[in-house]
């Protein structure tokens, strides 16, 4: 009888995590909540990349692009290694006049990744 017990309470706990097992959210769901995230800030990108553009030395502005924003942190894609260094040389000049323009406080940093990573 002990054994029967046994797996009735392990049938159970399966029963239970089961239920417990959160289900798989609606894409739509998963978008609207994405949309309202980015609609928050209208025209913060806007500005950022303003200030990007303004910032980086005319030189170096066919070696790399502007990726996006993610958590403060700035990504810029360079195109090949020498580009790499050298921004990364400037970057925190580069993040010190990105700071100073209107609506770019909240870039925190500067992460390169070149084209191949």
């Amino acid at each position: 009888m002990r054994g029967t017990e046994d797996l009735r309470k392990v049938v159970a706990a399966a029963r239970m995590a089961i239920h417990q097992t959160p289900q798989p959210e609606r894409l739509g769901q998963v978008l609207s909540a994405v949309m309202a995230r980015l609609a928050r800030r209208p025209g913060s990108m806007a500005k950022i990349e303003k200030a990007w553009t303004s910032a980086l030395p005319r030189h170096l502005e066919s070696g790399c692009r502007l990726l996006g924003l993610e958590d403060g942190v700035l990504w810029i894609k360079v195109r090949d290694p020498s580009y790499k260094y050298e921004l990364g040389l400037q970057s925190e000049l580069l993040l010190k006049a990105i700071r100073a323009q209107p609506g770019c406080s909240r870039v925190k940093g500067i992460r390169l990744v070149l084209q191949d990573e």
